[in-house]
């Protein structure tokens, strides 16, 4: 326990000294590896690890910390928070459960994020009772707190009277004068304190963490009768019946899709192709993830699956597989008509998944010789991380900037959506307007990059906030001023 409450208050103020009033860089990567190894280690420690598997997860728990010092992506950044204490969650309940099942993460996940809230007070008997237990080490810390509070103040009286005795010495320790004058002003005050109450509560709250892990009586511990319940079985004749139904429907839709998508385009039919892949894609996406529910409940209800059945769940698999590549063929036509976006980017990215999703999913229809939760839960987080790195902003920028130049004369560069949506990765690409023959997009794109210059060397970045693409953008643009219109 005592490397626990160490390990614990050690990080708050590692934390504090990171984050506080400080942006996202390589900060992120600097806590969050330290904190998931100490994790592990009191865990194995405390000899609460069943399963040494679940430290796999810490590779994309540290690869997606990396991206905030390798990337400019605010919609990724608070997502990838998320994401990563999902990951710890999930990380602690695999060491301490043994197994990675969709049920055990249902009924555990909030007791061990919000758990340790109720722990704070046992928190704080913890740390009274390590000071209490051994006298000596009670009175140790009782002479260091005391000379702490005796050197401190004759220690600021010197420095004083040596720097008024001295200028030279004053010019060396300025900022300690500097510092001191500082903290007496009101609002440098509640700022300070401020900061020590919130290393207070992260020390409190990484130590019920650990405690509502390693205890025998928390909230974390009482949840593992949830999974205790018994299985629910849905009759097999309601579920052939949803199955042939739909795979009815989806055969039928099948057909349209290849007679007059598919095929047609190529035969150049009378109507707008972008504007009819317009209609669709969402609501095949939606339909899509209704089937994939579907499989899963149908294949996770019932240990025994007829043949029948097992054929018709393939069957939806493969219209599934349908669905998708009409969604994607209709987002493909409409991104070459009307350019590409996050939100059209992030669909590309999730329909991909689940073509790659179906795969495991058939495979366990057909053999049930795989863990599925585990294999999906993979595949989704590789795919995941690899949208992390794919550099969406620098893609968007890219695709767009590629297909207006494709045609000067008769294409338009949304070049309002690259300046509200796209940060610093974009910038070598959004450089690429500055050859343009269109004055007006030249001279847009010029000022654009001329504000985003300034910006950056308004910014003065510790080292806590080092990001790999803001430092690559001021060399692209350290020179832009003297680009010719």
């Amino acid at each position: 326990m005592k490397t626990a409450i160490l390990g614990s208050f050690v990080l708050s103020i590692w934390h504090s000294i990171l984050f506080w009033n400080k942006n996202w860089g390589v900060s992120m990567s600097l806590f969050f590896i330290p904190i998931t190894l100490f994790l592990v280690y009191v865990l194995n420690k405390s000899k609460k690890v069943k399963d040494k598997k679940a430290c796999t997860l810490i590779i994309p728990i540290i690869l997606l910390s990396f991206t905030y010092m390798l990337f400019d992506n605010k919609s990724f950044a608070v997502i990838n928070i998320i994401a990563i204490l999902g990951l710890i969650a999930i990380m602690s309940i695999w060491l301490t459960a043994g197994d990675l099942k969709l049920k055990l993460l249902i009924s555990k996940i909030f007791s061990v994020l919000f758990g340790p809230i109720e722990l704070f007070g046992e928190s704080g008997k913890k740390i009274k009772d390590l000071f209490q237990t051994e006298q000596n080490n009670g009175k140790i810390l009782k002479k260091i707190v005391k000379t702490i509070l005796i050197t401190i103040p004759i220690a600021l009286i010197v420095l004083y009277l040596l720097m008024s005795a001295d200028t030279i010495f004053a010019d060396s320790f300025g900022w300690i004068a500097s510092y001191l004058k500082s903290l007496f002003v009101d609002y440098e005050i509640i700022y300070f304190l401020l900061r020590i109450v919130i290393i207070f509560i992260l020390g409190i709250y990484f130590l019920s963490y650990i405690i509502n892990l390693i205890g025998e009586h928390t909230s974390y511990s009482v949840s593992e009768e949830v999974n205790k319940r018994k299985e629910h079985k849905i009759d097999i004749f309601t579920i052939n019946t949803v199955l042939t139904i739909l795979n009815i429907i989806y055969f039928i839709f099948s057909i349209i899709q290849f007679v007059y998508l598919f095929i047609g385009i190529e035969k150049g039919a009378n109507f707008d192709y972008a504007q009819y892949a317009r209609q669709g894609f969402f609501q095949l996406l939606f339909v899509s993830f209704i089937n994939f529910i579907l499989l899963f409940i149908c294949n996770g209800c019932t240990k025994n699956l007829n043949k029948y059945t097992k054929w018709m769940n393939v069957l939806m698999a493969i219209f599934t597989g349908v669905i998708i590549v009409s969604s994607f063929f209709r987002m493909h036509l409409y991104q070459q008509e009307y350019g590409y976006t996050y939100l059209r980017l992030a669909v590309d990215f999730i329909l991909l998944t689940e073509m790659v999703l179906l795969v495991p999913i058939i495979i366990y229809i057909t053999k049930k010789k795989i863990h599925l939760v585990k294999v999906c839960f993979t595949i989704i987080l590789t795919m995941y991380i690899i949208a992390n790195y794919a550099n969406f902003d620098y893609l968007i920028a890219k695709k767009n900037i590629d297909n207006y130049f494709k045609n000067e004369q008769e294409n338009e560069i949304d070049l309002a959506y690259l300046k509200y949506n796209t940060g610093f990765d974009a910038m070598d690409e959004i450089t690429r307007l500055l050859k343009t023959n269109n004055n007006q997009v030249k001279e847009a794109a010029r000022t654009y990059l001329i504000k985003q210059k300034k910006l950056l060397e308004s910014q003065e970045s510790t080292w806590q906030e080092y990001n790999y693409s803001k430092e690559r953008a001021r060399k692209i643009l350290s020179n832009i001023e003297n680009e010719t219109i």
